[in-house]
């Protein structure tokens, strides 16, 4: 019996929470912050109508880091200040020389970034433009930050999927050596009331369209898909071994989002195959902050930072001679195979292995981790391919909070409150 609609949405945007996958709501945010151009049903342009209203859950949810239709200006507020600061990090020297520096050719390379105005694509495209890249955007709306003369970012208003949008991304694409290509839907928007089509033609046809310009542009040399850890399907169930979601793990997609990103993946090698052109696509894990207890414990499974997205997407355009292919990208700890199976029956032993006291430091900030982990991303591949290295795993958090004294009233040990104050630490 085929299963209800309503019931694969809340799936897929479940596992949406732990995608990279990035779209007119910014997401490898995986649970949906606009990303980029994109929509549709299916072989014909979406309706004026239906545009206005998948841009205004793009702008909602850019706005509110929530797709729904309740605003909570306190949330907001600070992710706000979260967002402002992810946007003015510079990288440090725990992730060694700033990958960006390493990009192949002279500075100054062009890159072009669709989906450039969401939450990934316009921290990268300020981090690459600060590095003295020649950076183009294409979206269909932007931060005003990217405005700024100082940054010399070229925005382009475009819809990969429009007929007229061709020929500006073609345009756009022309000397670029490098396509970054963020745009897309995602699960959460199946929740609001885009139907299975309208994210199938964005995230595959839209990829389709931006592959083969790129490939037949005789400039391009590399292109970077962000994809999604959500193509390995469901965690393990309670009482077993962990998933490692790895390059070597078969792919699983148990909903519409993730068989979407899995069939752009094929799209983008199939359209590099007999060209000059490498295709790398990052299966990104999530990215998405709702409050800073999940963002943060979720590193322990299938999180990735913000700032670590950046880095990882930066490693994959800089890396000399990296190999075509699928590679796997999270905010991990440099776990084992054994430790990884084991988050699946205890965690906390695990972490006491690794990170010693860190539960019981949580736990003295109203933080409680969880006691397994259904699967746990493992992005060594990745690592020692292109030197990446996650910055902001569990690891930083555990140096932060040997560093700083513990909460004094119960207010402050909250979840919100807490937020607020490991923000300032360390805005990711």
């Amino acid at each position: 019996m085929n299963e209800p609609v309503d019931e694969r949405a809340n799936r897929a945007a479940d596992a949406d929470a732990d995608g990279g996958g990035t779209g007119r709501t910014d997401g490898a945010d995986g649970a949906g912050t606009a990303e980029g151009a994109g929509g549709g049903n299916g072989a014909t342009e979406a309706s004026p109508a239906r545009r206005a209203e998948l841009t205004e859950l793009t702008e909602r949810t850019a706005r509110t880091g929530r797709p729904d239709r309740t605003d909570r200006p306190d949330r907001t507020d600070r992710r706000d200040r979260r967002d402002r600061a992810d946007r003015v990090e510079e990288s440090g020297p725990e992730n060694g020389s700033d990958p960006s520096e390493r990009l192949p050719g002279p500075a100054g390379l062009p890159v072009l970034i669709t989906g450039g105005g969401g939450r990934l694509g316009s921290a990268l495209a300020v981090h690459l433009a600060r590095a003295g890249h020649h950076v183009t955007v294409v979206d269909l709306r932007f931060p005003d930050f990217l405005a700024d003369p100082s940054l010399a970012v070229r925005r382009v208003v475009a819809d990969v999927l429009a007929t007229r949008g061709h020929e500006e991304v073609r345009r756009a694409m022309d000397g670029c050596r490098v396509v970054v290509h963020l745009a897309g839907l995602h699960g959460l928007h199946l929740r609001q009331g885009a139907r299975v089509a309208e994210l199938w033609r964005s995230n595959v046809e839209g990829t389709r369209q931006v592959a083969a310009e790129a490939a037949a542009s005789g400039s391009v040399g590399r292109m970077v898909l962000a994809s999604t850890t959500a193509v390995y399907g469901p965690a393990t169930p309670p009482g077993e071994p962990a998933a490692i979601l790895d390059e070597r793990r078969t792919p699983a997609p148990d909903n519409p989002y993730a068989s979407s990103k899995l069939a752009s993946e094929s799209v983008v090698a199939a359209a590099a195959a007999g060209t000059s052109m490498t295709a790398v696509s990052l299966r990104l894990g999530r990215f998405y902050r709702e409050d800073e207890h999940d963002y943060q414990l979720r590193k322990l499974s299938t999180g990735l930072d913000l700032q670590d997205a950046v880095d990882a997407v930066v490693a994959a355009c800089a890396t000399h001679e990296l190999p075509g292919g699928v590679y796997c990208v999270a905010s991990d700890l440099p776990l084992d195979r054994d430790s990884r199976l084991a988050l699946g029956t205890d965690s906390h032993a695990v972490l006491e292995r690794h990170l010693p006291g860190f539960v019981a430091r949580a736990a003295l900030r109203g933080w409680k981790v969880p006691a397994r982990v259904g699967r746990s991303v493992d992005s060594g591949r990745f690592q020692s391919a292109t030197g990446y290295r996650p910055r902001r795993s569990l690891a930083r958090l555990a140096r932060e909070w040997e560093r700083t004294r513990l909460p004094t009233s119960d207010s402050d040990s909250d979840s919100d409150s807490d937020s607020d104050a490991t923000s300032e630490r360390y805005p990711t």
